[in-house]
């Protein structure tokens, strides 16, 4: 969640803070004066001014967005000028902040064009009112991270999984009358690939919907580990019914499938950062 910002001209005059609550304020001065300090400290001593985050501790970073390497606000001169900084949780993804600051600076130059032309931009005053703006972009931005929201993508996860393990089980063909040594290779490998392709599909889609659900990489990859131990257990109680062929050729796919279980929670817990905010008071896990 982004629970600070500031628009900072380089000068390193604060014109505009957002604070989430009165519990999160900073003083704009001392957030504003700090920045400034440390973006001029990496100017001159590593010639770079493409500073974009700093780590202020295992909870806490700031984001660094300059509006005027974006073409459709470099032509507003205010924006030559400026910086934002943003106070949010560790885990929050840079893109999607970056994303969301764009649009607030988006809403500020429709906002202010006409201000900005006749006042002077250090009356901070005049800008108090973007505090809508900052509050209509970040509503609906956020997603909690739960245990309960990472039990239900397991759950959802082993109900994807479960329906076509049991129609094997119910109603597909006795493992145990197929006698590999007396089949031709190609089409062993033939029914390996079949089988193993299907699997493989299953089990990423339903790690890649387990893990949007739990709504972090962190959670994802717990729940795709979780889903895998879960596959396993299917699988014994299956061999008792198919035989030990259909156990051998299931636990010979598993080694990869659980790999892909989790690769596929990875990729659900990514896109879910992508798309939301860690709520206020979240620890990121």
């Amino acid at each position: 969640m982004i629970e600070n910002l500031y628009l900072v001209l380089d000068s390193g005059i604060c014109i505009f803070a957002y604070n989430a609550t009165e519990q999160l304020k900073l003083d704009e001065n001392l957030v504003s004066g700090f920045m400034s300090a440390i973006m001029q400290f990496s100017k001159e001593t590593f010639q770079d001014s493409t500073l974009e985050k700093v780590n202020i501790s295992n909870r806490k970073k700031i984001v660094v967005y300059n509006p005027s390497k974006e073409p459709s606000l470099a032509e507003m001169a205010i924006f030559s000028k400026l910086r934002m900084y943003a106070v949010v949780d560790y885990y929050d993804h840079e893109r999607l902040i970056q994303h969301l600051i764009k649009e607030m600076c988006r809403r500020f130059k429709e906002r202010y064009k006409d201000t900005i032309a006749t006042k002077s931009i250090n009356e901070t005053s005049a800008f108090d009112g973007f505090v809508d703006d900052v509050r209509a972009v970040l509503a609906g931005k956020t997603y909690p991270r739960t245990l309960a929201r990472s039990r239900l993508g397991l759950l959802v996860s082993f109900l994807i999984i479960i329906i076509p393990v049991l129609a094997v089980i119910l109603f597909g063909p006795d493992f145990r009358a197929i006698e590999i040594s007396g089949l031709p290779l190609d089409r062993v490998v033939n029914f390996l690939v079949l089988v193993g392709g299907v699997t493989a599909v299953i089990i990423f889609t339903s790690g890649l919907v387990g893990g949007y659900i739990a709504g972090s990489r962190k959670n994802a990859v717990k729940t795709g580990i979780r889903l895998t131990i879960l596959a396993f257990i299917l699988i014994v109680l299956a061999s008792f019914r198919q035989g030990t062929t259909f156990f051998g050729i299931a636990a010979v796919l598993l080694v990869y499938l659980g790999l892909i279980s989790i690769i596929g929670s990875y990729f659900g817990g990514y896109l879910r950062d992508l798309q939301f905010l860690y709520p206020l008071g979240s620890t990121g896990t």
